[in-house]
């Protein structure tokens, strides 16, 4: 973990932690996030996608690009916000802070199982001029695959108990998210909201 990350997470859950506390604590996150991004994208999978996604409905499987997203403007407080202005949940300043500091820089997700829906792919291997070359090779290769997926690492709250996964998706004219909030009880996670949102 480089420098500027301790730093940013030293910021986020108090200055009296040691960088050991935040490395323990960035572990327990990555026990956790296999879990809950398993869960999500089995969700997702079973969920019909909105209107703007051009892919085949009776699909039920996803490709997961085997490399998350970085810190983009997809997941400023801004942009969510903006999202959930119309929206009965809001998400919380902490959880988009979070979000934000996991993803300065793309992690691998090779070695991660996130159910039998989902394989990962390296998407760089589909070259095209948009996102309908990139998911014509694609479903060639996979031809069961509703979506192609590009994962942000989960945003949690201090206690490990409240997160928020985003992704984008596609393949789109433009650019889709996905937005899910869970909650863990009892040891468990559930999904409380999911949202797409489709840019225009």
């Amino acid at each position: 973990m480089n420098r500027l990350i301790l730093i940013a997470l030293l910021f986020l859950v108090g200055c009296s932690a040691s960088p050991a506390d935040l490395a323990r604590l960035e572990a327990r996150k990555r026990l956790e996030d296999e879990t809950i991004i398993a869960l999500v994208l089995d969700d997702f999978a079973s969920r019909q996608l909105e209107s703007g996604v051009i892919t085949t409905p009776d699909q039920n499987s996803l490709v997961l690009a085997s490399r998350t997203n970085s810190k983009s403007g997809f997941i400023s407080v801004d942009q969510i916000s903006a999202e959930y202005r119309n929206e009965s949940t809001s998400v919380s300043a902490e959880l988009i802070a979070d979000l934000q500091q996991r993803n300065q820089t793309g992690v691998a997700l090779e070695g991660n199982h996130f159910g039998t829906r989902t394989r990962l792919e390296d998407l760089s291997r589909f070259p095209g001029k948009g996102d309908f070359d990139t998911w014509d090779g694609i479903s060639k290769e996979h031809p069961d695959a509703k979506a192609y997926v590009m994962l942000w690492l989960p945003g949690y709250d201090s206690s490990l108990s409240r997160a928020i996964v985003r992704f984008s998706f596609g393949p789109t004219a433009h650019s889709a998210t996905a937005t899910y909030l869970l909650v863990k009880q009892n040891s468990l996670w559930t999904i409380l909201s999911q949202k797409q949102t489709i840019y225009l």
